[in-house]
């Protein structure tokens, strides 16, 4: 019997983060899913290894009401938001993230994340 798991969940629409997300994953050894919109995420937001939403798509997916899950992650650009905006902080809140982090300062966090995502 073969058993089917879960690919981690990537919620993204900017192409920047999206490419970003994408290389730090290929970088970890695991292949993704990615969403860009709430509709194209339900189905996996469940069963996926672990979610990372990008700053770009969280407002929208918090609005989506889509269920709690533990160790949702909360990605944005150092570029573009820096980590002292009170709106990523509330961006967090409204998406009940566990962790929020910037890149390209956290790369080596994600990687590592994404490397250890259950299998």
């Amino acid at each position: 019997m073969t058993t089917t798991v879960a690919r981690p969940l990537i919620c993204v629409r900017a192409l920047n983060l999206t490419d970003q997300l994408t290389r730090l994953a290929t970088t970890a050894g695991v292949d993704v899913d990615v969403a860009n919109d709430p509709t194209a995420a339900r189905p996996l937001w469940t069963t996926a290894r672990i979610v990372i939403v990008g700053a770009d798509v969280a407002t929208e997916y918090a609005a989506a009401r889509l269920p709690h899950r533990s160790g949702l992650i909360l990605v944005a650009d150092e570029r573009a938001i820096p980590s002292d905006a009170p709106i990523i902080w509330q961006i967090a809140a409204e998406l009940d993230s566990e962790y929020v982090t910037f890149v390209p300062t956290a790369e080596a966090w994600l990687i590592q994340s994404l490397a250890a995502s259950p299998r």
